[in-house]
């Protein structure tokens, strides 16, 4: 064997033992981690809803940009952005909260409207168009549809 084909060799086993102790780890992590993962996810949800209850679709968008200013970092834009969806689940409607919102089967209009949303909210952040990310799922939902059609309730504050 050559010497450059024992060099791709070497390199290739080393790139095989990274990926199997990256798995390993992983593996590892959620054994020991996935059930206070999944109940953090269950509780930010919840927590989301419950303020939802009492605010328009616009009041949960305003709340989840003011948490995301409070602290941009990876972990706390996806805690952020699984809040906002709870929020908008329980939600008043509006009926011009959707209006330019792409559809969610449109993914490069999606990603220019996430854009565009980070920079109204002067959000400049890497992680920030992930926060928006679920409008445009909300926005193309049944469940939006079926508050559209049964009406805003009493406008609660924003």
């Amino acid at each position: 064997m050559s010497s450059l084909g024992r060099l791709f060799l070497i390199l290739g086993l080393i790139a095989l033992a990274g990926l199997l102790a990256i798995g390993g780890g992983a593996w590892y992590w959620w054994t020991h981690h996935s059930q206070e993962f999944l109940e953090s996810g269950k509780a930010t949800i919840e927590d989301g809803r419950k303020s939802g209850g009492k605010l328009l679709e616009g009041g949960c968008v305003a709340l989840a940009v003011d948490r995301h200013k409070a602290g941009p970092g990876m972990a706390s834009t996806i805690r952020n952005s699984v809040w906002l969806s709870g929020c908008l689940d329980t939600s008043s409607p509006q009926a011009d909260f959707c209006d330019g919102v792409p559809s969610p089967e449109n993914p490069v209009a999606v990603g220019i409207w996430t854009a565009g949303a980070c920079l109204q909210y002067g959000l400049t952040d890497p992680y920030c168009s992930s926060l928006f990310q679920n409008i445009p799922k909300y926005c193309g939902s049944p469940e939006r549809a079926g508050k559209m059609r049964t009406g805003p309730p009493p406008v609660p504050m924003t």
